[in-house]
């Protein structure tokens, strides 16, 4: 079989899969969906990008249905689930926002602690073991 017949072959299953595709993502649009944040977006790594002084950069992860979820949130929320709402699709991801205030949260280790309180016990010179 010619090269240029195979390259047209595979360019048209692809054009077909690109199509069907975009149709299954764009349902998830308007809806909430939680994701597994996973790092930094093909985007951002690309680029070599370092997240900002807030820590904000392009993050990626998964849907519960294995879907691409890419968007613009504070670093620290890797690893973690977030509830994400969907504002647009492409063929290959779907794009939103963060739904749940996470990113707006101060980070745990921001937060002030208390000194911890010291309580001295003073026993009788008799319940010493002596």
């Amino acid at each position: 079989m010619p090269e240029a017949v195979k390259k047209e072959r595979n360019r048209l299953l692809l054009d077909a899969q690109a199509e069907v595709s975009l149709a299954g993502n764009r349902r998830f649009i308007g809806s909430r969906q939680q994701v597994l944040v996973e790092g930094l977006s093909t985007r951002d790594e690309k680029r070599a990008v370092e997240p900002g002084p807030e820590g904000i950069a392009q993050l990626t992860g998964r849907t519960m249905c294995d879907r691409i979820v890419v968007f613009d949130a504070p670093f620290r929320l890797v690893g973690r689930l977030v509830d994400i709402d969907i504002t647009a699709a492409g063929a290959w991801s779907l794009s939103g926002e963060v739904a749940d205030g996470l990113a707006d949260a101060v980070p745990l280790d921001e937060l002030k602690q208390p000194e911890p309180a010291v309580h001295q016990i003073n026993l009788p010179a008799s319940s010493r073991g002596t």
